[in-house]
């Protein structure tokens, strides 16, 4: 048998060779039977909506200070009161899910782009010295909590909402790369890859087509899970004064400024904490169903 025909009988192979295991019904119907699937997609879908249309929803100005009317109770007026500067709460924490939002989305881009790079390249090129100086550095990395490895580079930088993004991302790099590194080496040697090889496709080919829609699964559950540490990292960031800056209305600004009065002015720093519980809460929610769905061994009746 010639050379060339050996090549076009694999490459045939190739073609019927199951490389992710698709189910017969979309994701998104078989999320929508679980409750807290549907809870949180709703509850998350009505924070997005306001995020972005803040200024059209929102009933004040984020940063307008009102000091005839400090520390108003909650009314109809103002439904979740207003902070020692008058400024309407409603008003900020609507501008503090847009804050949050764009954090949480940004440290998922950039930590899934580096994170999954690194782990499939140490993960392609195992046993070599690419995986030991790759793998060595995630592991000098997951040496440190997230929120102090968070904390080490914030002091580095400075406190800005672009330097949060960028120590938060730094932090959950190492849970991407770890997820990636790990599904690579149990399937780089199954006999499809091997095809793959033999067939002639490039190692890029291999990784973009073969591991990388094999680790998405995965990948997936985990950006939900990083999301939700995100926007609570930002907002302890905040909280201990190294995050966001007065007057941005965030979480855990609002939080900070509310503690010293919980004891007569308890909704300034209530309201933004259900705010962030509720946020977290379906992000997690949504990750466990997702990785009920993902698995194979899902059963949907």
């Amino acid at each position: 048998m010639s050379v060339g025909t050996e090549r076009d009988r694999l490459t045939d192979n190739l073609q019927l060779i199951p490389f992710v295991e698709h189910r017969h019904v979309t994701l998104l119907h078989e999320l929508l039977r679980q409750n807290t699937a549907r809870l949180s997609l709703g509850f998350l879908g009505i924070v997005i909506a306001l995020a972005i249309f803040a200024p059209l929803v929102a009933p004040y100005d984020p940063a307008d200070p009102n000091y005839a009317n400090t520390f108003a109770s909650p009314s109809l007026q103002h439904p979740f009161g207003t902070d020692s500067f008058g400024r309407d709460i409603l008003t900020r924490i609507i501008y503090g899910a847009r804050i949050s939002l764009f954090v949480g989305l940004s440290v998922i881009i950039l930590a899934m782009t580096v994170g999954i790079s690194i782990g499939l390249t140490a993960g392609f090129y195992s046993k070599t010295p690419i995986e030991t100086v790759l793998m060595r550095f995630i592991d000098a990395l997951l040496a440190f909590p997230g929120i102090i490895l968070a904390l080490v580079i914030m002091s580095v930088l400075g406190p800005s909402l672009r330097n949060v993004i960028i120590a938060i991302s730094i932090a959950q790099v190492p849970g991407f790369a770890r997820l990636a590194h790990g599904t690579v080496l149990s399937i780089k040697e199954e006999e499809y890859i091997m095809s793959a090889r033999a067939a002639g496709s490039s190692n890029f080919k291999i990784i973009r087509r073969y591991l990388l829609p094999n680790a998405a699964p995965t990948l997936i559950v985990q950006a939900t899970i990083v999301f939700a540490f995100a926007i609570l990292d930002e907002a302890a960031l905040s909280f201990l004064g190294v995050g966001s800056q007065p007057p941005t209305p965030s979480f855990g600004l609002m939080i900070l400024e509310g503690q010293q009065y919980l004891g007569d002015s308890f909704w300034l720093a209530f309201f933004p904490g259900v705010a962030i519980m509720l946020t977290v809460l379906s992000l997690n929610f949504l990750g466990d169903a997702l990785r009920d769905v993902l698995d194979p061994k899902y059963d949907s009746d």
